[in-house]
Formats: structure tokens, C-alpha cells, sequence
């Protein structure tokens, strides 16, 4: 079963896009261990499964850049995603949990969509070591 991360988010909308980037961005080392062994072990599942698919409802202007740069960072992954409306991205991701069946590497929701999430224990806790590169506000 996948897990799903949740992480640091200050600040205004540009930190919230900052955050989500550098998320989508480094999705693939969540669950390492620090190093660059561990790092090079994910990649090379990655590349082996061949994809990572992202869960949203941003735009997709905003969406289609970012996965072309996780797409350069890391070649042989390729990513695919599914958008809609945000409770319908929350309702397809419970729906999958429901039957034991995760399809998402990456979410992107609303605050009120990652409560939800909490609520229903879908989160892990994860503390970016990025969040102290942001004030606390």
C-alpha cells in the first residue's frame, strides 16, 4: 500500500505553489531514508515502474510544467495525472482506498480535502526539511 505524504505549508499562495513544486518535485525521495543510496534504490524502482501519477485540481498550464521538470529530474519515470474538482480527486482517492487499491503517487488538495484525509487516518506524518527555510507566520 502507497502512502501518502502531507507537507509544510506557510505563507501566502507562492509558498503554497513553492511547496507543492518542490513536493512534486522530490515526490520520489518521501520515502527514503536519508543518502543517496536510498535515493538511487527509489529511482531505480521508479524507472522500473515506469511512472508516477499525480492526483489534482490545479490548472493544468501549472501542472504540465511541473511534470516536465519532474520528468527531466528524473528520466525513465514518466507521469501521468488525473484532474478534476477537488472533492471529486478526494472522493476518486477514498474510493480507492476503500478497496485497498492506491493508484496515486502524489496528491495535490485543498487544505479542507487534507483534513478529510487526516480524519480518516489517510496521512502520514512527514516534516519537509525544506519547512524551515520558511518563517513561521
Amino acid at each position: 500500500m502507497k502512502s501518502v505524504r502531507a507537507f509544510c505549508l506557510r505563507g501566502g499562495w507562492i509558498g503554497r505553489l513553492a511547496t507543492v513544486s518542490l513536493g512534486l518535485l522530490t515526490a520520489a525521495t518521501w520515502l527514503l531514508p536519508p543518502g543517496a543510496a536510498g535515493a538511487a534504490n527509489l529511482y531505480d524502482s521508479a524507472k522500473k515502474e515506469g511512472k508516477v501519477v499525480v492526483y489534482t485540481y490545479n490548472p493544468i498550464p501549472i501542472l504540465q510544467v511541473l511534470l516536465q521538470e519532474f520528468e527531466k529530474q528524473y528520466p525513465g519515470v514518466k507521469t501521468e495525472y488525473y484532474r478534476a474538482r477537488g472533492n471529486q480527486v478526494l472522493n476518486r482517492f477514498l474510493d480507492e482506498s476503500r478497496v485497498g487499491k492506491h493508484v496515486a503517487d502524489v496528491l495535490i488538495l485543498s487544505g479542507e480535502q487534507t483534513h478529510v484525509m487526516a480524519q480518516k487516518k489517510l496521512l502520514a506524518k512527514y516534516q519537509s526539511p525544506e519547512c524551515a527555510s520558511y518563517p513561521a507566520t
